[in-house]
């Protein structure tokens, strides 16, 4: 595989490096989420940008789903060219006896200064 490019939310291009796909995706929950990265970066939920260190910014992106919310980091360091830096599921089940539990975990991920909140129709 080489480099891939995806569509961020405003339209314009989003760089997966080849040498990142590898490594995270060794990882088979965040190999099992790869074909959701396209609709997670061009269609989320819900777009945060957090501040570290440095300064430095990235952008965490929300993709709600029955199952459980998936998240992605896109890092902002050359704003010319936007690359993907992270991507994560986190299970949520209604019915599981920790619900309350995977709730406060995935809060506590929605924070920094919301960007965009997309409405369902």
């Amino acid at each position: 595989m080489e480099d891939k490019i995806l569509t961020n939310h405003l339209g314009g291009p989003l760089y997966l490096s080849r040498e990142l796909f590898v490594r995270l995706t060794e990882d088979k929950n965040k190999l099992g989420a790869v074909n959701l990265l396209d609709e997670l970066f061009s269609n989320p939920d819900e777009v945060w940008q957090l501040e570290l260190e440095e300064p430095r910014y990235v952008w965490r992106y929300v993709k709600f789903y029955q199952e459980g919310v998936l998240f992605g980091i896109v890092d902002l360091a050359d704003i010319s060219e936007l690359r993907i830096a992270d991507w994560y599921f986190m299970d949520h089940d209604p019915d599981d006896p920790d619900a309350n539990a995977q709730s406060a975990a995935i809060d506590a991920l929605r924070t920094g200064i919301l960007k965009r909140k997309y409405v369902k129709k």
